[in-house]
């Protein structure tokens, strides 16, 4: 199952030629590094907004934020829908998540 979320933010990535991997995997240091640059500056945003007691600010650096962590998955491959459900189970307290066993149907070869 996909989430519209997801959709739309692979769309942008998709128009704007930034990766897109349809299975788990590893992207290369710089995009890394671009990606992790993006959330810290998301978030930052979100904190600053959440400090002022901005609402519409706080609205806006919750899509930020969420707009860059759905790119994330996108680039890394990671079917977020699942990923999220299986988080939520634990969360539940229903046992732990089974994110690795996830990943790994979805064609993931890594150990950690």
């Amino acid at each position: 199952m996909t989430d519209p979320y997801v959709e739309k933010v692979q769309a942008f990535h998709c128009k704007h030629i930034r990766p897109v991997s349809n299975v788990p995997v590893v992207p290369d240091d710089r995009e890394i590094d671009k990606q992790i640059r993006y959330m810290h500056t998301a978030m930052a945003e979100l904190c600053f907004a959440m400090k002022e007691d901005k609402m519409l600010n706080v609205a806006r650096g919750l899509a930020h934020l969420l707009y860059t962590v759905f790119g994330t998955a996108i680039i890394y491959g990671i079917p977020m829908h699942s990923t999220f459900s299986e988080w939520h189970i634990g969360e539940m307290g229903e046992g732990p998540p089974q994110i690795k066993e996830l990943l790994k149907r979805h064609g993931w070869k890594g150990r950690n």
